[in-house]
């Protein structure tokens, strides 16, 4: 079940999408594109705060956000596909420049930003770019992208234990939402339901979890092979823009130490020679990729500066 669960039994070249949504604005495109780019565990109704919060900073731009899947994976890809072309299509409808904002969150989100500019490079040199429709006058990616968000990312090597606090998390995460809706709609009943899933989230995610055992029995190479970041591909794809990165001292799943050690490779990319260095925002204690509520304030603050700036 908690491989069934991690999609470890599923084959990664056949595998179903996981959740995406495209939020249009109401009153016409402006040409201005945000992805929202999920991490493990996290569902639509987990990231609905941040798209509220880049809907009052950009009121006519489209919102494109996925949520995570297995690494590389066949659906992963496919939910890439869906957000460049929610993107190609909003550029289409707009008269305004076309401009990108990407925030992703922990290392489910890079791996998806990883394969989005993998295919965007590969639909810009596609010799029979007529047969593809709106995505047939799809910009360059360098020519839209405006600034890009960090949120608790990334780690090229994570450790053991990081992974499978993760993996774990992730696993949570699903349990959480199932046993909240175990309930038959009075508010008692509501309210139990939600109690067991506390129950359920700490019995997973402790010390003494199942789950934990079964996975530290399995080769190390097999899970961390799933959860590194491929830095190396971002280096050489990526183009050089503003970026935000926003990370806590006391993360246990993408470490401090990792995240630093990201953010010293793009200080030493040579197409980043000469720009500004990069925002950051090292948090002494938060939780990963919940900045947002540990720190509502200040990390809104944080984003429409740098959103506002970057998109200007």
């Amino acid at each position: 079940m908690i491989d069934d669960a991690l999609g470890l039994n599923t084959d990664p070249s056949r595998n179903a999408m996981s959740a995406i949504h495209v939020d249009i604005p109401k009153e016409g495109d402006n040409g201005e594109v945000v992805f929202l780019l999920s991490w493990g565990g996290g569902s639509l109704q987990d990231t609905q705060d941040v798209v509220d919060m880049y809907r009052r900073i950009f009121p006519g731009c489209t919102i494109f956000v996925s949520t995570s899947n297995r690494k590389q994976s066949f659906g992963l890809r496919c939910q890439c596909a869906a957000g460049i072309r929610a993107a190609a299509e909003a550029w289409s409808r707009s008269s305004g420049s076309p401009k990108l904002l990407v925030h992703l969150f922990s290392n489910s989100g890079m791996h998806a930003w990883t394969e989005m500019l993998l295919a965007w490079n590969a639909i810009c040199n596609a010799d029979d770019l007529e047969a593809m429709g709106v995505l047939s006058s799809l910009p360059p990616i360098e020519d839209v992208l405006r600034g890009i968000v960090l949120d608790s990312a990334c780690d090229s090597s994570v450790p053991l234990d990081a992974c499978i606090q993760s993996f774990v998390q992730s696993i949570a995460g699903t349990v959480a939402i199932a046993a909240s809706l175990d309930h038959d709609g009075s508010e008692a009943s509501k309210q139990a339901a939600e109690v067991a899933g506390k129950r359920a989230v700490a019995t997973l995610i402790g010390a003494s979890s199942v789950a934990k055992s079964h996975l530290y029995a399995k080769p190390p190479k097999m899970l961390t092979k799933l959860a590194d970041a491929d830095a190396a591909i971002v280096h050489r794809m990526e183009p050089p823009v503003p970026m935000q990165f926003i990370y806590s001292k006391d993360d246990n799943i993408i470490l401090a130490q990792g995240v630093e050690r990201y953010l010293q490779e793009v200080k030493d990319r040579p197409n980043r020679q000469g720009l500004s260095q990069p925002r950051v925002w090292c948090i002494e204690k938060s939780r990963h990729c919940f900045h947002k509520l540990t720190h509502p304030d200040e990390y809104r603050t944080c984003i429409e500066l740098f959103a506002s700036s970057t998109m200007a």
